[in-house]
């Protein structure tokens, strides 16, 4: 409440120089006197709904489940000039975890980051819809266990997505990107954190939503942190061809994105005659064609990364010395290359042929 106090109290002119706030998980205002009483009073008068202008869901200054929300609505609507927003605290069904109001009351706000208090459900990204109204210059979205997209948002300006321990079905999935027409970097980090009772889409899905609603797509970025939900799904699952997204630069996938775990073929050991154990190159690579990369990968693309924690990324051995052997040709811009979980012992034979062609290639040992 102090900040609150300052801004409507002490200094009031201080307001037009804030341009950043975060505030934590968890955080709720103390009342501590009769004048933070007046100032929520003042919140709530100032609140102007969209939607159902009479609701009570302002609600009373001494329901500690208004409080954050009214909080955030004094504060925020003080600062008009803000340019980056983050909300981490505990959002309440019926209630919207920021009440704006008034339309286009923050314009210079680009930075949105979004959070729920909690790992179980997530939550929707309609819940923040007041604030896309108040905020429609945001060009940069970070949303951490979302599970939900509603429509009507259209964010035209958006331009960078960035999902963390999120779950979408491939309706959402597709839904949300959609409404983002002029999208230019997008991560996602499925699972992990974030416990959902839903399927997330698969990674064809995935493919086929980001080739119809995004070709401005400059970068991409596709983790699956919980591949539990993909054990056994097959290579007709599996993300196939990126080819007609003609403005991509960078890609970064999760092995699990392109091989299916079912088919990838089981690791086995060896002992040597020394006494090590090493693991031994499967006798068959029928799962990943030579020519993956090749026929994968637009022309325009400049930089490449490939990693996992659960599946051998020796596979990839093959994809990757045809592409080393055709880069310069097809593609011309290619400059950087880089292999997640594999040692640099393993992935010497690579760096010659890649770096005749003008290409760096990088091996690290964890992902």
């Amino acid at each position: 409440m102090g900040f609150a106090r300052t801004l409507f109290r002490f200094r009031p002119d201080l307001a037009q120089h804030v341009r950043s706030i975060h505030l934590g998980e968890g955080y709720e205002p103390h009342i501590e006197s009769a004048d933070d009483i007046a100032l929520f009073k003042e919140a709530e008068g100032q609140l102007e709904r969209f939607q159902n202008s009479e609701s009570e869901e302002a609600g009373d200054e001494n329901d500690e489940d208004q409080r954050t929300p009214t909080y955030l609505s004094l504060v925020v609507g003080k600062c008009t000039n803000l340019e980056a927003l983050c909300i981490s605290v505990t959002w309440f069904e019926e209630t919207n975890p920021v009440p704006f109001s008034p339309p286009y009351s923050l314009p210079r706000l680009t930075t949105l980051s979004l959070t729920h208090w909690d790992t179980e459900n997530g939550f929707g990204l309609g819940d923040a819809k007041d604030i896309f109204i108040a905020a429609p210059n945001i060009t940069s979205l970070y949303a951490c266990a979302l599970v939900e997209v509603e429509p009507d948002l259209w964010l035209p300006n958006v331009t960078e997505v960035d999902l963390v321990n999120s779950v979408l079905q491939a309706d959402c999935f597709a839904l949300l990107l959609e409404q983002l027409p002029n999208l230019e970097k997008l991560c996602y980090s499925v699972g992990d954190a974030c416990v959902s009772y839903d399927t997330p889409a698969f990674p064809r899905e995935i493919q086929e939503a980001i080739l119809s609603y995004t070709p401005k797509l400059k970068f991409l970025q596709l983790y699956m942190t919980d591949t539990t939900q993909f054990e056994d799904l097959g290579d007709d699952d599996m993300l196939a061809s990126l080819k007609d997204l003609g403005s991509l630069e960078v890609l970064r996938l999760d092995a699990a994105c392109i091989i299916a775990q079912r088919s990838a073929p089981p690791r086995t050991y060896v002992t040597q005659p020394n006494g090590r154990v090493v693991e031994q190159m499967p006798d068959s690579v029928e799962a990943l064609s030579a020519e993956l990369f090749v026929q994968m990968l637009p022309a325009s693309i400049q930089e490449l990364e490939i990693g996992s924690s659960i599946t051998d990324v020796k596979l990839f051995l093959p994809a990757f010395l045809r592409l080393s052997q055709v880069c310069r040709t097809e593609f011309p811009q290619l400059r950087y290359v880089k292999l997640l979980c594999l040692d640099r012992s393993v992935g010497r034979e690579l760096e010659e042929p890649f770096e005749a062609n003008g290409v760096k290639f990088e091996t690290k040992s964890t992902y």
